[in-house]
Order: C-alpha cells, then sequence, then structure tokens
C-alpha cells in the first residue's frame, strides 16, 4: 500500500512539473477504473491504455474509432 501511495505522489509531481513547463502529459498503461479516476483527479492531458481498448488489426480500429463519439471522419 505505500509504495502504491508513493508512487501516486510521484505521479502527481511529474504532472504538475510538466505544467509549469508548459507540457501535455500523456499517460500510457491505464488498465483500470481506479488509476483512470487518479489520472483525470490530477488533471492528464491525455490518457491511455488497455483501459480503453486492447490492441487491434487496422480495419477493426477503424471500425472502433467510426462507431465511438470522439471522432474526425476516417
Amino acid at each position: 500500500m505505500r509504495i502504491f501511495v508513493l508512487l501516486r505522489i510521484r505521479i502527481l509531481h511529474t504532472i504538475c512539473l510538466s505544467k509549469a513547463l508548459n507540457m501535455r502529459v500523456l499517460a500510457e498503461g491505464v488498465e483500470t477504473t481506479e488509476q483512470l479516476d487518479v489520472l483525470r483527479k490530477i488533471k492528464c492531458d491525455e490518457i491511455q491504455g488497455f483501459y480503453y481498448a486492447r490492441p487491434m488489426p487496422e480495419a477493426q480500429f477503424i471500425e472502433y474509432v467510426r462507431k465511438s463519439d470522439n471522432h474526425k471522419k476516417l
């Protein structure tokens, strides 16, 4: 448990430093709702990982994006 708290603090500090330097932050490898909630709470700009989707072939990806609400015309 202690290591998890330390990791959260390190992530928070990294995001705060990046924001202070006018950088955008992308979190990779997000797999759980808990991870997603923490990253949203500390204002991470972009989040990607298995939480949203597993790797897939190109044709399947295009169909996945077309069905989502957050896309531009492909």
